[in-house]
């Protein structure tokens, strides 16, 4: 019996931008207006409100132009790298088996 085998191997890469340093306090006056006071909540604000260009620009002029750059760094154009993989770890690779059925045609005939 003929068998189609094929070994597979599957690993995870993590990407991550770099850290930025932002201020809550600078998006008390955006709109729509930071009123949380925990990380959770920020972050939450900031995913929710921010991951669009036009929310951004719509604050240019209440944010520091670091904060905007940082914005777009997040959300816009993010310079993802690599930040783990385990890709070089050993990993036991899986062969993958299936059998090969004879290819049969029709005829037709009129």
């Amino acid at each position: 019996m003929k068998y189609k085998i094929r070994q597979r191997s599957t690993y995870m890469v993590t990407d991550a931008t770099s850290y930025h340093t932002i201020d809550s306090k600078e998006f008390i006056d955006c709109t729509p207006k930071y009123e949380g006071t925990s990380q959770k909540a920020f972050v939450s604000y900031l995913d929710t409100n921010f991951r669009d260009e036009k929310t951004i620009l719509a604050n240019e002029d209440v944010l520091s132009k670091y904060t905007v750059d940082t914005l777009y760094s997040l959300f816009i154009m993010p310079e993802l790298k690599p930040l783990n993989s385990t890709k070089d770890i050993d990993e036991h690779p899986l062969l993958e088996i299936s059998e090969c059925k004879p290819k049969t045609a029709k005829i037709f005939i009129m």
